[in-house]
C-alpha cells in the first residue's frame, strides 16, 4: 500500500479529489462519507466480516493444527540434526548447484507459471506443473530448511478452509464416474497445495517477489500477443461458445494458448491486478513502460475473449483495488466507466447486453445446469 500512496496515479487522483473536496459539493460529500464511514466501522456487520472466523480461531489451538505442524517439521528437524552432527558440509559441485537453486526458488516458480501461460494446451499436461511445484517444494523442504537453518513451514499456510477444499477434491475423485479425467484436477490441486507451502519460503523479500511476478508477466505478455494475433487473423466460430443469433457481429472468441476463451480470461483476471500493482510501484521508467504494455495488450485480449464472467470478475477486481486504496473514489470510477461506454467496440456492447438474457443459449444452458 505504501507503493500505491507514492505512485503517480495516486498523486493525480489525490489532486482531483482535493479540487472536488474544496467545493460545496465536495464538503457535503465529505461530511456524508465521514458519517457513513463511522457508522459502518462501528457496526456489528462490519465487526462480523472483519473478525477471524470461528474455524480460524479454533484452528490455531486445535490438535490437528499441532499434528500437521509436527508432520511438516518432522523431516527438516531430523535432517537439521544430521547436518549439525556432520558439521561443515562438504564442498562439491552438486552441493554448489543445489545451493544456487535454493537461493533462486522464486525464479523457478516464476518460470513454471510462465511456461504454463506459453505452452499450447495440446502440449501441456498438469503433471508438468505438479512436477515443477514438487521440485521447488522438495528443494525448499529437504535442502534449504535443514542446511540453512531456515524457519520450518508454518501450518497456518494451509488454512482450515483450504484443507476442507483439498478434502473435497479427494472425495470428488473417489466418487467420480470418470476417475481418469478427475485425476488431472487432483494433480493440478496438489501442485497448487505444494506451491502454497513453498512460495512463502521462496520469495523472502519484496525484490524476489517482484522478480517472480515479472517473469510471470512475460508469459502473460506472450500469450496476450498471440491472443491479439488471433483477433487480427480470426478464429474458428464454435457454436457451443457463442450464440450467433444473439451476439451479432462477433465471428469468434480468441483463446490464445488455452482450449477455452473463459479459461484464458480467468488467467487474465487473476494476473492483471499484479501487473497493475507492479505498474504503480515501478522503480524505473523501463519497468513502468513494460507493465503498461502488458496492461494494454492483455486488456485488448481480455476484450477479444468475449468472456462475460471474466469481464465482471475484472470489474470486481478493480472495485476491490479502489476500495483498498480509498473507497471514496468509487463514484469517480463509476462516472469514468459510464463515459467510457461510447468508446467501446460495438461487439463488446452487444456481448454485455446479453448478460442475463435467457434467449442466449449459453445463459439458458447454465440455468438448466444450476
Amino acid at each position: 500500500m505504501q507503493a500505491v500512496r507514492q505512485s503517480f496515479i495516486q498523486y493525480v487522483l489525490s489532486e482531483i479529489a482535493r479540487l472536488f473536496r474544496s467545493g460545496l459539493t465536495g464538503r457535503v460529500w465529505s461530511g456524508f462519507t465521514g458519517s457513513f464511514s463511522k457508522c459502518v466501522s462501528s457496526s456489528t456487520t462490519y465487526a462480523f466480516f472483519t473478525r477471524d472466523g470461528l474455524w480460524q480461531r479454533r484452528w490455531r489451538t486445535s490438535m490437528l493444527h499441532r499434528l500437521i505442524g509436527l508432520l511438516l517439521g518432522l523431516i527438516p528437524r531430523g535432517l537439521t540434526h544430521i547436518c549439525a552432527r556432520r558439521g561443515k558440509r562438504e564442498r562439491c559441485f552438486t552441493a554448489y548447484c543445489l545451493d544456487a537453486l535454493a537461493d533462486r526458488r522464486h525464479i523457478m516458480i516464476g518460470l513454471v507459471f510462465m511456461l504454463m501461460l506459453c505452452i499450447p494446451y495440446e502440449l501441456w499436461n498438469n503433471l508438468y506443473g505438479a512436477a515443477g511445484a514438487a521440485a521447488v517444494f522438495v528443494l525448499y523442504y529437504f535442502w534449504a530448511i535443514p542446511r540453512r537453518r531456515a524457519e520450518l513451514i508454518d501450518a497456518d499456510a494451509l488454512s482450515p478452509m483450504y484443507l476442507v477444499f483439498l478434502f473435497c477434491v479427494a472425495l470428488g475423485f473417489f466418487f467420480s464416474e470418470h476417475a481418469g479425467l478427475s485425476l488431472r484436477f487432483v494433480i493440478f490441486h496438489l501442485a497448487c497445495a505444494l506451491t502454497v507451502l513453498a512460495v512463502p519460503g521462496s520469495a523472502v523479500n519484496a525484490k524476489q517477489l517482484r522478480t517472480m511476478l515479472y517473469i510471470v508477466l512475460v508469459g502473460l505478455l506472450v500469450s496476450s500477443l498471440y491472443g491479439c494475433w488471433q483477433a487480427i487473423t480470426g478464429v474458428e466460430y464454435l457454436a457451443y461458445q457463442l450464440d450467433a443469433s444473439i451476439n451479432t457481429g462477433i465471428t469468434g472468441r480468441i483463446y490464445s494458448f488455452f482450449s477455452n476463451p473463459n479459461n484464458y480470461c480467468t488467467f487474465i483476471v487473476m494476473l492483471l491486478p499484479f501487473a497493475l500493482a507492479l505498474f504503480i510501484s515501478a522503480e524505473s521508467v523501463r519497468e513502468r513502460v513494460f507493465c503498461a504494455v502488458v496492461l494494454i495488450i492483455t486488456l485488448i485480449s481480455c476484450g477479444a475473449t468475449y468472456s462475460r464472467s471474466g469481464w465482471i470478475g475484472l470489474i470486481a477486481a478493480v472495485v476491490i483495488f479502489i476500495i483498498f486504496t480509498d473507497w471514496r473514489y468509487i463514484p469517480m470510477l463509476a462516472a469514468l466507466c459510464l463515459l467510457a461506454l461510447p468508446l467501446l467496440p460495438e461487439t463488446i456492447i452487444t456481448r454485455l447486453t446479453t448478460i442475463g438474457n435467457m434467449k442466449d443459449s449459453s445463459s439458458r444452458n447454465r440455468m438448466q445446469i444450476y
